[in-house]
This record gives structure tokens, sequence and C-alpha cells, in this order.
């Protein structure tokens, strides 16, 4: 995530001072000597600071020091943190920071903890660590739930009906158990929520997903579909290294293979080295060291 965008301040600079010319030269001369030359000024600030508040604010939120018990935390639980270099730890921390203060979590009947936020916050940044200048602008909302629910959002439902530990809610609000959240982070096989839901994100255009993500370059597209359409025939076959859930349809083989991609890369690059290279060269990051 981007914390000072230069191009955006020369943008805002440059309006600001053509809006205080413009203005200026719009009031008259006895008009400015009954100090309405403030009005000039003043619209010129508020402009400025409407088209740069983002940056602003993150300024503020990054050099406020990254609380010695939220690194504890991201030491403990996230071992995708700790085999960052020192440097890139950093970075990491500071798109958390970002993150945090950006996005609302909301806790439906549980009490939202230091953990659980950072576990969110970890969750999407993985994924987006190797671009630079990636928003989350579509997510209006994260909600914990205390438990797995039903896709009529409650946390008690028949025991036949499907209980989910996540999901990407109508308009994007994003849900999540807060155990299968923090459960995701300590088992060691492919499973992930946190990747899966967010996965989706990235998948998602319009409050529709298709299994090809919407920043995937044209040259990309044609490969992608062919090679996750194949996974997706093998996942429902039984032959995948990706869990069964994805041969339900396109976008969850593209999620379920994200898990895989971030929980355990080494063996999905044996298992299917154009796979995994397709995922390296997306997500801009090689996690097979």
């Amino acid at each position: 995530m981007i914390v000072w965008d230069s191009r955006q301040f020369a943008i805002s600079l440059t309006a600001s001072v053509l809006i205080l010319i413009l203005l200026g030269l719009l009031i008259s001369e006895a008009a400015l000597h009954r100090a309405y030359y403030v009005w000039p000024v003043f619209l010129a600030g508020v402009f400025y600071y409407l088209t740069m508040r983002r940056y602003i604010k993150r300024r503020r939120v990054v050099g406020t020091p990254f609380p010695e018990v939220w690194r504890s935390l991201l030491a403990s639980h996230v071992a995708y943190y700790m085999a960052l270099t020192p440097d890139e730890r950093t970075s990491f921390e500071r798109d958390v920071q970002i993150f945090l203060s950006e996005q609302t979590i909301t806790g439906v009947g549980v009490e939202v903890t230091d953990l659980t936020r950072l576990l969110v916050a970890a969750s999407a940044v993985m994924l987006t660590f190797g671009w630079r200048e990636w928003e989350y602008d579509n997510v209006p909302e994260i909600l914990i739930y205390p438990t797995s629910f039903s896709e009529d959002f409650e946390v008690t439902c028949p025991v036949a009906q499907r209980k989910l530990s996540g999901m990407v809610a109508p308009q994007g609000a994003v849900i999540f158990s807060s155990p299968d959240l923090c459960h995701s982070f300590s088992q060691e096989d492919s499973y992930h929520v946190g990747l899966h839901e967010f996965a989706h994100l990235l998948d998602m255009e319009a409050w529709q997903t298709d299994g090809i993500p919407k920043n995937l370059s044209a040259s990309l597209r044609k490969r992608w579909l062919t090679v996750f359409r194949n996974e997706m025939e093998r996942a429902r076959r039984g032959e995948s290294l990706l869990r069964e859930y994805a041969g339900e349809n396109l976008p969850e083989c593209f999620a379920v293979a994200v898990e895989c991609f971030f929980k355990v890369p080494d063996r999905l690059r044996e298992y299917d080295p154009i796979l995994y290279g397709l995922l390296a060269s997306y997500f801009n990051q090689d996690i097979v060291e």
C-alpha cells in the first residue's frame, strides 16, 4: 500500500493553486480590501485536503510506532511474517497498520480482540504484499462471528444445513468465524479461510466472481483459464492437491489454490510447477526459497 502518492500530491497541489488563482481573479479588488481574500485560500485548502486526506492520514498512521504486542502476536501466529527479511517485516507491519486504520472490523456477538484484527489484516496483506499500489477499496465492512454460521448468517441452524467459516456477502462485506480464522493460522495443512475470502475479493468485479482476477494481464488470461479449468476437473476427480472444494467452480478453484500457494508452497510447486508459477507471477511473490 502506498503511504504517500507523489503523483496525486502533484495533481492536488497544482489544482489547488489554480483554484486559488481563479477564485482570486473573480473577487473584485474592493472585496479583497474587505478581507474576502480568505475564501480562495480556504477553498483551495479544502480541495487539497479532500483529495489528499487518505495519504495525510496514512503518514500519521505509519508515523506511530508499531505496537510491540502486535509484533509478538504476528511472530507467534503468522509464519509468513516470520519468513520475511527484517526490512520486509517493517513493510508488512506498515501495511497492517494502514489496513486496520482504514477497514471497519465489527464483532457480531463476540469481542474483536487485537489478535483477531491482526489475523484479518495479515490475511489481506499477505495476498497483496507483492503489489505496492494495491488498495482494498471494495470492502464496506468485515464482520467477525463467534462461530461458524449458515448462508442466512445465523450461528444456530439445523445440523443438516451447511455451516460456513467465512464468506463474501452481497455488496462485498466479508464475514469470518473467529475460531476458524485463528485455526487457519495454526494448522499445518493448506486450509485458510482468511486467504480464501480475500482471494474472492481479488476476483470480484461488479460484485461477481469468475475465477479470473480483475487485475490479471491480458496475456495471462487464456493460459490462466486453461490451467484452472484443468485443475478444477482434477479436483472433481479427487486427483488434485487442492482440497475437494476446488471442484465447485472456477472462483472456488482460484481461492483454494491461493490457500495452497501461501500455506504449502513447496508441495504446490512439486505437484504442479505451472500452477505454482502462474500464482507466483500473479502475486509477484515466490514463496518457495
